[in-house]
C-alpha cells in the first residue's frame, strides 16, 4: 500500500480486488484546516477482495462500510466484508429505480453525467441524506463507501462531504475526474474489445466518463436549487447538529 497520488501524504490505496480505492483526506477546508487522513475512503466493488485485502482493512481500523449499489448488484456481487465480524456493514440503495438519462439526448459528456447527478440529488434526496448520515457520523469511522465503480454515486457522496467540509469546488471537480487514473483497467476489463477505441487511455476515459465539468455543474445546481449542501442535507433531514459533530471530527 504505497502509492502516492501527492509527494507527501497516500490518497490512492491499491487493494487487490477493488478498484479506485482513495482517501479523503488532506484536503483545505474551513478555517485554514484540511480533512483528516485515514477516516473518510471512497471506493469502487468490494466483491473480490482478497483474504489478505481483508485482514489489511481489519489491520487499518476500518469499522464501517457503506454499499450505495442496488438490490440487483448487491444479489450478484455481495460485498466481501458484508458479512464481517469486524467490520459494521451498512446498505443504502442510492439510484433506486430511477432511469437514466439517454446518452443520445446530450451533444456533451460532461452534460449527461449531470444529468445523472441531479436526477439522484432530486428525486432521491432522502436516500442520498440517509446514506450521508451514515458516512459522516464520526462513530462510524475509519469508513470506506463505495457503489460499482467508485465514481458516480461515490462521487456524488465524496462531492457533498467535501463541500460541507469546506474544501473549495475546484479541488472537488479534481478528486471527482481523479478516477479516470484508476478505472481504466476496469473498463477495459468490462467493455468488449471491438468497442474500445485504438489507443483509448485513461484522459479520454476522464473526458467520455468523469469530466470535471459534470461535479462542476453538479455543485452548481445545488448552489442555485438549494442554496448550497449544506441547505440541501438538512431540508433532506440532517440535523444541524450532526453536521456540527461531523465538522468538528473530520477537519484538523
Amino acid at each position: 500500500m504505497t502509492a502516492n497520488i501527492s509527494p507527501s501524504h497516500q490518497r490512492h490505496i491499491p487493494l487487490e480486488g477493488s478498484y479506485n480505492v482513495r482517501d479523503l483526506g488532506g484536503y483545505k477546508a474551513f478555517d485554514e484546516k484540511k480533512t483528516r487522513w485515514k477516516t473518510i475512503l471512497r471506493s469502487g466493488d468490494m466483491h473480490n477482495l482478497t483474504s489478505d485485502t481483508k485482514k489489511t482493512l481489519v489491520t487499518l481500523g476500518v469499522r464501517t462500510i457503506v454499499d450505495l449499489r442496488r438490490d440487483a448488484e448487491l444479489s450478484e456481487k455481495p460485498n466481501a466484508l458484508a458479512e464481517s465480524p469486524q467490520i459494521s456493514y451498512h446498505h443504502h440503495n442510492l439510484w433506486g429505480d430511477l432511469v437514466a438519462p439517454e446518452r443520445s439526448d446530450y451533444d456533451d459528456a460532461s452534460d449527461w453525467w449531470f444529468g445523472h447527478y441531479s436526477m439522484l440529488l432530486d428525486q432521491h434526496r432522502s436516500q442520498v441524506c440517509a446514506a450521508f448520515a451514515t458516512v459522516a457520523n464520526p462513530e462510524n469511522w475509519p469508513l470506506i463507501f463505495h457503489c460499482a465503480a467508485g465514481k458516480d454515486r461515490t462521487g456524488v457522496m465524496a462531492g457533498l462531504i467535501l463541500s460541507l467540509a469546506g474544501t473549495p469546488n475546484q479541488t472537488i471537480t479534481k478528486d471527482y475526474s481523479l478516477s479516470a487514473q484508476f478505472l481504466l483497467s476496469r473498463f477495459y476489463e468490462i467493455t468488449p474489445p471491438i468497442e474500445i477505441p485504438s489507443g483509448f487511455g485513461w484522459r479520454d476515459y476522464q473526458r467520455e466518463h468523469c469530466p470535471s465539468r459534470a461535479m462542476a455543474k453538479t455543485l452548481k445546481h445545488v448552489e442555485m436549487v438549494y442554496g448550497g449542501v449544506e441547505a440541501y442535507l438538512i431540508g433532506g433531514g440532517i440535523r444541524k447538529s450532526e453536521i456540527h459533530s461531523f465538522r468538528l471530527a473530520f477537519l484538523n
